[in-house]
Order: structure tokens, then sequence, then C-alpha cells
């Protein structure tokens, strides 16, 4: 790999088996003349030697600044080489341009760092039409400011999509090199970047691997890309979809069918074909196609398409490319009122929308083939009204099927009937998060739930000793009627079962008969909650003894991170405030790993969070005691920020737990990577009896040069915080230890005269309690009025 030296800029080459930490850069190109190439900074090295490399004319081209700006970044990381797409690989070489584009997505996944730079995006105010105007200082609103990263080029490109979705950690930039951004950083600009591209933000925060979704899906990301050679459409989405392919340039749209090609040797997933003739694309006269898409761009429609899990799947034969065409096995359904050898193939994969109102009953997709002769088919059109799984017309009532005296004549599918049970066996809900299909709900299910709601043990009891007790048990009631929309608008109570009722009430009782019915405690909701995460929530602790001590825990029992990116440790830590904590806990540890106490506490949050992080966030100083305890290894442990509980605990101005872990031995000089200590967290947030704590606990380290730097490059020390606060007293306890407020050697405003303003006539000298305002990058100090800490 040729990696070019963030000193020297010079270009060096790496085995791959050998590759130091680099950053990449991800950016749109400009002109071919204006961007720097390969031989143009093999000439660059030359000059280099003779002490004269900025007067060569590479470093006057336009693109030697991104190049420059790359660099210094970089080594600000404390990174000593780069990647630069335009200039690390000879395009000369046929072989080594193939290798490269084959290679890309690994070497993007493999960069410390990747600063993608957003030419077109500026963050001053000038710049936008619609600034408010505040003591004559335009300042752009949130609207303008988001608009501008969402009208950037950078999203429509083909090649950055997969820079975006390999790259660990992907920074973002502005036009002079201003930070916008991380798509890692859980805030609203990771939000943003999920709306523009359609990517989920648990496949951005690196929480869900790219391969774990549907490839409709992912072919829905990139149909809205463009490319400046044609076959770069199929050539850019390689890594994606974990395929390699030799390139040939000038075959036009046959390179994105080869690549469709080489996934069906890969995946078995038939979303692939799930796609729809875009705008703009020219149908074939005959009104037939074939089972592979054009381009990209037919599947716009598909980003709700999710395949199902194997174990629901067809039964089928492995699918190959033949001489002949595409041999595959699908699932054929005869159609009424089509043409002669028309038939429905419905795909193993299912139809979503979240926004629908009928959401929870996913449907299975359908294409429509005709017959060709000789066991070929081709497709005429996707279907635009999806197959349902459930069928279109169901009896309703009790009294209506009693008094039903038909006998069966036919069953359709057949490997579907189950002739003990006389009944058509559906497609089970999967717990995985993948696929959606949804469960039949019955008439005896929906009276399950109501029991479960009124708390009848009686009516649950004989409606569960029916054979079908344990789908009953476990069945997903999205449909039941019980006025829920009116207070659930955030869709929370969306997918609850029978014991996920029982749960949130609290009835003990019945717990304890649907569990002993088979009912699976780890079974969870749309939102990613399950039973135990209900019963946590609402402090149900008796209702959690009772699952504990079920059997079917224990045989159920699934360890690590759920959807909702925590760890039940985790979520016990947080709102079960009280002593009845340390049993729950205890619970819990045995429960998900009998075998070794200690596993447990090596599983972290999407944040990188121990239990102890959320204990001491959430000022629970029970589960905070008990987490020292059990392992005190967990009080240095540092989360994704590289922030302690320490912290976390004077952030929030939990006390009691700053105190605890001081007296276990934490440190409180440790940084987190913006430089801030816990004291600065706690002067920040206005909390003085932590920040009074710090600097009297007999273990305090306290200096008055604690600096944080942002990345607009301001340096604010602890009385900075404090002055941010707005709390006057924070000043006074700080001045009683040092009566250094300055920062020596910086531009920045001093602390005399603290970043705040007045919003309304000036209080009185008692007023401790005065809101100040933080500087946004775009707001200039000078247009503040002034505060002496001597008024205050």
């Amino acid at each position: 790999m040729r990696l070019i030296n963030a000193s020297s800029l010079q270009l060096v080459n790496k085995r791959e088996d050998e590759l130091p930490p680099y950053a990449i850069l991800s950016h749109t190109w400009d002109r071919d003349e204006h961007e720097v190439s390969f031989e143009d900074m093999q000439a660059f090295g030359t000059s280099y030697m003779s002490n004269i490399p900025y007067l060569h004319h590479v470093a006057r081209k336009i693109g030697f600044t991104k190049i420059r700006e790359c660099a210094r970044l970089a080594l600000s990381h404390s990174l000593q080489y780069i990647w630069v797409d335009t200039c690390c690989i000879n395009k000369s070489s046929s072989a080594e341009l193939s290798e490269a584009i084959n290679s890309m997505y690994r070497w993007y996944q493999g960069s410390a760092v990747c600063f993608a730079l957003l030419s077109d995006v500026s963050v001053q105010p000038n710049d936008y039409g619609n600034s408010i105007m505040w003591n004559g200082v335009p300042i752009p609103t949130y609207d303008d400011y988001s608009q501008a990263v969402r009208s950037s080029r950078w999203f429509t490109r083909g090649w950055t999509l997969q820079e975006l979705v390999a790259s660990p950690t992907v920074q973002f930039y502005s036009r002079d090199w201003s930070f916008l951004g991380d798509k890692s950083d859980p805030t609203w600009f990771q939000g943003l970047i999920s709306s523009i591209t359609g990517i989920p933000v648990a496949v951005l925060d690196g929480s869900r691997s790219v391969n774990s979704l549907g490839i409709a899906e992912r072919m829905h990301w990139a149909s809205g890309r463009v490319t400046t050679r044609i076959e770069d459409q199929a050539y850019s989405l390689m890594g994606i979809f974990d395929v390699n392919m030799p390139l040939l340039y000038g075959e036009g749209k046959k390179a994105f069918i080869r690549l469709q090609e080489e996934i069906i040797k890969a995946s078995s997933d038939q979303s692939l074909f799930a796609w729809r003739i875009a705008d703009g694309e020219v149908e074939p006269p005959s009104g037939l196609t074939g089972l592979l898409a054009p381009s990209p761009a037919c599947f716009k429609t598909t980003g709700h398409i999710v395949p199902l899990t194997p174990d629901n799947m067809s039964a089928s034969t492995p699918s190959a490319m033949t001489n002949i065409g595409l041999q595959i096995t699908l699932e054929l359904s005869p159609m009424s009122n089509s043409e002669p050898g028309e038939v429905n193939a419905i795909l193993d994969c299912a139809s979503y929308t979240p926004d629908d109102m009928h959401a929870t009953h996913a449907s299975r997709v359908a294409i429509r083939l005709t017959a060709l002769g000789g066991n070929q088919r081709k497709q005429v059109f996707v279907q635009q009204q999806p197959v349902p799984l459930t069928p279109d017309v169901v009896l309703h009532g009790l009294e209506t099927i009693l008094a039903y005296s038909g006998r069966l004549i036919s069953v359709w599918p057949h490997g579907q009937w189950d002739d003990m049970k006389q009944t058509v066996r559906s497609r089970r809900a999967s717990c995985d998060g993948i696929t959606t299909p949804d469960v039949f709900e019955t008439y005896f299910s929906k009276l399950l739930v109501r029991a479960c709601i009124n708390n009848d043990t009686r009516a649950a009891r004989e409606l569960l000793k029916s054979r079908l007790s344990t789908a009953l048990a476990n069945v997903w009631t999205s449909e039941v009627r019980i006025h829920i929309n009116n207070f659930d608008k955030l869709n929370v109570l969306k997918g609850f079962r029978p014991l996920h009722w029982a749960a949130l009430f609290g009835y003990e009782e019945l717990v304890e008969i649907l569990l002993d019915y088979g009912a699976n405690p780890f079974l969870n909701t749309w939102a990613g909650l399950t039973p135990i995460h209900v019963a946590i929530v609402l402090g149900h602790t008796e209702v959690l003894e009772r699952i504990f001590t079920a059997e079917i825990t224990r045989k159920r029992a699934v360890s690590g991170m759920w959807s909702t990116c925590d760890t039940l440790l985790n979520f016990a830590a947080s709102y079960i405030r009280t002593e009845q904590v340390l049993t729950v806990l205890d619970s819990l540890i045995m429960i998900l790993d009998s075998d070794d106490l200690q596993s447990p506490f090596a599983r972290l949050s999407a944040l990188g969070e121990t239990l102890l992080h959320r204990a001491a966030a959430m000022d629970n100083v029970h589960a905070a005691g008990w987490a020292i305890t059990r392992n005190a290894e967990l009080i240095e442990c540092r989360d994704k920020r590289g922030r302690t509980p320490l912290f976390h605990a004077a952030a929030s101005g939990s006390l009691d737990v700053c105190r605890l872990l001081l007296d276990n031995g934490a440190k409180m000089d440790v940084k987190d990577e913006f430089e801030r200590t816990p004291l600065c967290a706690a002067c920040r947030h206005g909390h003085l009896p932590v920040a009074e704590l710090l600097l009297t606990h007999e273990n305090s380290s306290y200096t008055s040069r604690r600096t944080s730097e942002d990345h607009s490059g301001f340096q604010f020390n602890t009385w900075h915080f404090a002055a941010l606060s707005g709390n006057a007293h924070l000043l006074r306890l700080l001045g009683a230890y040092t009566k250094d407020v300055g920062v020596p050697g910086t531009d920045l405003l001093r602390v005399k005269e603290a970043c705040c303003y007045e919003p309304e006539k000036r209080g009185t000298a008692e007023d401790k309690g005065r809101k100040v305002k933080l500087l946004t990058p775009w707001e200039q100090p000078k247009v503040f009025k002034k505060v002496s800490i001597k008024d205050q």
C-alpha cells in the first residue's frame, strides 16, 4: 500500500502486513488539472530534496491544499501517515488500479480516522441568507446549517458511500476545514447523516455490521448516487457487498449485472430481485426484463425490504448462473385474471414500512414472471402491492367459528400445513431484529392480552391450557385494541407480548403463570425492550424476582447488548435506585453467566460504558457500591469518549457517588478525549458541592491550568467552565484555591471578562443562578456584554 508521510508529504511504500496507523481522506474530485496525481507527487518528492518543495508547481495546485490539510489533521491525531486516492494510486497501471479498487473498502476499514471534506459547505454566517441578526452579527439557524450539509455534493457521489460505511471513524469538515461532526457521535449530526443517506444509525455508530442488512436495503443507499464512469456504479459497491471482480472499463451497464452475479454466488438473499424500473430507465419493448436490475437506481424504493431468517425461508436449491441465465428455485403462486403463463414468484423477503398504520403485519414480496418455454421465465414487473403473509379473509368471533360446519377441501401452500394441528403454520417473528414478519394473531391471543391487562389470572390459565399455549404466550400483540395511541406517541408499546403487559402493570402472579406456560422473558419489542427491561424501568422488583427464578429464564438467557444499545446490567444500574438493585444485579449476574462471574463486567454499551458509568451518571450509589465491590477495576474504565465513572458522576452532580469513587482511589486528573477533567465537568454544569469535594478531598490533585481544547480551537480552563455555568459561587470557590484566572498565550477573552452576557437587566450581587450562553463556532466573543468577576 502506498502512503504519504504526513511530515514530509513524500510517498512511501508499506507492506500490508506491516501497515502503520494512518488517516484517510474522503472528498469529491475537482477537475483533473486541479487534482494532484501520482506523477505529481513523485515530482514533488524529488523537489523536496532541494529544500524548496513549496515553490514547486504541484504545491500551487488547488488539490494540494487538501493533501496538506489532511496531513496537518493527521499529525494532530498523532498519525504519521495519510492516504489520498488522487495521488496514492498509479492509474496508468491497469493492474494496480484494479488491485486498488478491489482493496479500497478494506483500506478505508483499516484506517484510524477518515477525514471527510465537504468542500461546498461553509460555517461562515454570511454564507446563509436566513441568518438571525443578534447585536448586529448574523447567526445561522439550525435549518440553514443542516440544509447546507444536506445539499453537499459529497452525499451524491458513488465512491463516498463505501468510504462512509467502511471507515470506523469519519470526521466531517467544511470548506475551510472547520469541524462539523462525527458519524459515530450520538448527536443531531449523526441523525442528520442517517436521514441524508438512509443508513441506519446502528450502522453508523458500528453497533451493527453492514453484512447483517439485506441486499435490497444496501442497494437502496446507492440508488441516488452517481459516478463519472458508469462502470463505477458497480465497482464502488464491491466492498459493501464483500465481493471482488475484475475491472473492465468500457463494458458499461454490464458491470452492474456482473456485480449482482457475484452477489448471488455469495448470498441467498432474494431481496436482490425486489427492484422496480427506475425513472429514466428505458423499458424493453416487450415489457419483459431479467431478474437482475440494470442500475442501482432501480432500488430507490427498497429501503424497507428485509430478508427472512434462514429458518423462515422456503426450501430451495442453491442458485447459480448458467450459460442460459440464472437458475433459481422460487415459490410460485398462480394468478387469477392474468395472461397465460404468468405467475407470482414469492421471494424470501418481507416488506416493512414503519410509518404505515399496519406496519407490524410485514408482507412477503412477490414479482410477476411469465413463461418463455423450456422451464425459462422472465420478469414482467415488480408487483406494486406485496402479497400479504396472512390470509385476506379471516373469520372473527368465536360464535362464527363454532357455527362454521364446512370441511377442508385444499390447503396452500402445502409445505406450511400441519396435519396434526390442522393449521397452516405461519412464519414466526425473529428476535434478532433482522426480519419482521408477524405471528398471526388469533382470537384467543387477543383474549389472553385482555386477561393480562385486566390481571384476570383465571381467564389466562384457561386460555393457556390450549396446545398452542407457548405460541399464545409469546405472540406479538400488535393489533390489540386498547386505545394506546393517545399516550404512546413514541410507539414504545408496539410489539408488546402478554408477558410485557403483565410486567408493565406489576402483576406478579400473572407473570408466573405466563412463564410456566413458556413465555420467553428475552423476546423484545420494536423498541428493543424485553419484559425484564419493562419491569426494571418501572421498579417492579417482585416481578423481576419471579422472572429470575423461572426455569425458562435460565434456558433462554441472552447476554450482551440489546437493540436498546445497552446491557441489562447497565439498565438496572440506571433505573433501580433503591437497595433492591443489589438483589437484581446479583440475579442478573447468575443468569447471564453462571460459569464466570467476572465476564458480564466486560460487556459494554454502544457508548463503551460499564454499569459503573451508568450508576455514576444516574446518581445510583447502591449500584455503584455493588460494582466497586465486585470489580474495583471498573473505577478506571473509560468509555468511548475517554471518560471515567468519576467524570460521569461529576457531570451529573452525583455527590455521594463522587465521594464513594474518590474514597476508593479514583483519579481525578484523568482527561477525556477533549482534555476535560471531572472538575471541568462539574464546573461546566454548575455543580458547586461536587466541585468543592474535588478541590478539598484528601486525594485532590487540582491545579489551576486544567485546559480543554474544543474543535473550534478555543482553550478553556476550569475558570472558563465555571463562568459558563453562570454560578458566581463556583468562581469564588476557585478563587479560594488560586488567583490565576488568565490563560497566557491564547487569544481567548479572559475569564475576568467571562464569556457571558445578561439576557435581561443586570441582577443583584446575590444573583447566583444567572444563566449564560456558550459561544457557538460562528459567534464572536465581542458581541457579548462583558461581566466582571468583581461585579458578582
